[in-house]
């Protein structure tokens, strides 16, 4: 029996996730020296791209409770790869910014992440990689075009 293409897609993308995710635990057991969870991965890059985020957003971005969200970044400022920064404007209100040490663990791991989709992807002869890589170009372009997030 087969499994029409959205099955097979969503097994396959598991199976090939989880693949990425041993590999890049496998990785981090080698260099125990800064661990990093795809969560916090995550929320680096997110904090990354949208500087000075308060709590509340990054607990919309978890989709976590709000003191689930402080103590989460409780741990990465105490790690040093976040800051807590004042707002000039308004004392009460907190964002966060990552600092120049989360900077550089993000870039590391975003490289090493880069290096385990390249022992991944050179299984794949080079036309079929360009031709995965317009697919997912594609699929990513509709969904930012489509997308209420």
């Amino acid at each position: 029996m087969t499994l029409d293409p959205v099955d097979r897609i969503s097994t396959l993308t598991f199976e090939i996730l989880r693949h990425i995710r041993k590999k890049m635990i496998r990785k981090q057991e080698e260099n125990t020296e800064d661990c990093v969870n795809m969560l916090q991965m995550q929320t680096l890059h997110m904090l990354t791209e949208h500087e000075g985020a308060t709590m509340k957003e990054v607990a919309d971005f978890m989709k976590v409770s709000s003191p689930s969200a402080t103590s989460f970044i409780s741990r990465l400022v105490k790690m040093g790869w976040i800051d807590r920064v004042s707002d000039p404007l308004n004392r009460k209100l907190v964002r966060l910014k990552v600092t120049a040490k989360g900077k550089k663990l993000l870039q590391e791991k975003m490289l090493e992440r880069k290096k385990v989709f390249a022992e991944m992807l050179d299984l794949l002869p080079l036309e079929d990689q360009q031709e995965f890589a317009r697919i997912l170009g594609l699929l990513l372009d509709n969904l930012r075009k489509n997308s209420t997030i």
